[in-house]
């Protein structure tokens, strides 16, 4: 099988979308399949273009004028002048994969078309902002309703937004939400009892994430001032200029770059010290991080998003849920896991591992093409 996947921005780099792209095409081409890796990304080759691409997102972030770049009609022709050219360069392609539901040109060619994202405006709009769509808005939706109703397969790695979307759409499919992670460095029993110890608590998000880093820090000093064990917080994805936490509790390491040799040992590092995972920032799921902690046998404290409870039930079992991102249920919680015994933070670490076993991209993968081959076959 050939396939040519289009990406918003280089598959070949995990920085690319959460990991996604990178994991999945990599998966792929352990199956055998060939992989045509095509960056969607508008004027990507001219720093000119690029400048006063940036210069007008700007402008429209402060001013709120005019939709965004990446929504505009301009945009839109230039993502389908890329996916085009590399249509006709690939006559012999067996699938058309798109890593969001914004872009297809399934009704410019033959080729089978499947559409892999997590969800749609509606949902981000109704679900995650919990707001009604503008005008403009349900415009957007309108448009990329059609592109999802053109396309040969759908797929959205959430289970509530896949729920929410079959509801319009009948080409919808769900096979759980996969791991963005490699084999780590470390034994993974071998680090219990070093983590158990530890308290070192992960946090791992970019600024949409922000007012959970927030909480979490206020939680710990508060916690740290009342007793005399400490609580250490790990800030992944952000640097201290943007959360503005400055505490001898926290530190910050950025972003880290799984496909660097020496970032991916830093963020190993950290994963194979941390006690537990926290991010209880309100709506947004965080899913992928929740996954590849829980791969690795870390318990975490996490909000009871519906994408979450649906996944993993309304009474997590290698971890707690945290009904309000706020600093004072958070306190409440780190009281709760400072008493574990090693017996029952064990018992958490083997439940987390147990909870996510199946979620690898290999299996993912080998289920999707499942999809594309039997439906081919019929």
């Amino acid at each position: 099988m050939k396939i040519i996947a289009f990406s918003n921005g280089d598959s070949n780099k995990t920085s690319t979308w959460s990991n996604v792209p990178y994991y999945f095409l990599k998966a792929a081409e352990k199956e055998g399949v060939q992989v045509v890796r095509v960056d969607i990304t508008p004027y990507r080759n001219s720093a000119l273009l690029q400048k006063a691409v940036w210069a007008y997102e700007h402008l429209h972030n402060k001013l709120n004028i005019g939709p965004s770049f990446e929504r505009s009609s301009l945009h839109e022709r230039e993502v389908r002048k890329i996916m085009m050219n590399a249509v006709k360069s690939n006559p012999d392609a067996n699938l058309l994969l798109t890593f969001d539901f914004s872009h297809s040109v399934a009704d410019k060619t033959d080729i089978k078309t499947l559409l892999l994202c997590d969800w749609d405006i509606e949902y981000l709009i109704t679900q995650i902002d919990k707001r009604i769509p503008s005008e403009k808005e349900r415009k957007l939706i309108e448009a990329q309703d059609e592109i999802i109703d053109s396309a040969d397969y759908v797929v959205s790695i959430f289970p509530n937004a896949f729920e929410k979307m079959k509801s319009k759409h009948g080409n919808m499919h769900y096979f759980g939400t996969p791991i963005n992670l490699d084999e780590p460095e470390f034994d993974i029993d071998a680090a219990l009892d070093g983590r158990f110890r530890s308290r070192h608590l992960l946090f791992i998000g970019k600024e949409k994430y922000l007012s959970g880093a927030k909480e979490l820090a206020k939680a710990v000093e508060s916690f740290n001032l009342n007793h005399n064990e400490k609580f250490f917080v790990d800030i992944i994805g952000m640097s201290e200029s943007i959360t503005g936490i400055d505490s001898k509790y926290v530190k910050h390491y950025g972003y880290l770059k799984k496909d660097s040799e020496k970032q991916w040992k830093v963020y190993n590092s950290l994963l194979e010290n941390a006690f537990f995972f926290v991010n209880t920032t309100d709506n947004w799921v965080g899913a992928s991080s929740i996954l590849d902690t829980a791969y690795l046998g870390i318990p975490c404290i996490i909000n009871p998003n519906p994408d979450l409870t649906k996944t993993f039930g309304e009474d997590i079992y290698f971890g707690y849920y945290c009904k309000k991102n706020s600093a004072k249920e958070i306190e409440k919680l780190l009281c709760r896991i400072s008493e574990l015994s090693k017996e029952e933070y064990t018992l958490l670490s083997n439940n987390a591992r147990i909870a996510v076993k199946g979620n690898t991209y290999g299996e993912y993968v080998k289920k999707i093409l499942s999809l594309v081959t039997e439906a081919d076959n019929a």
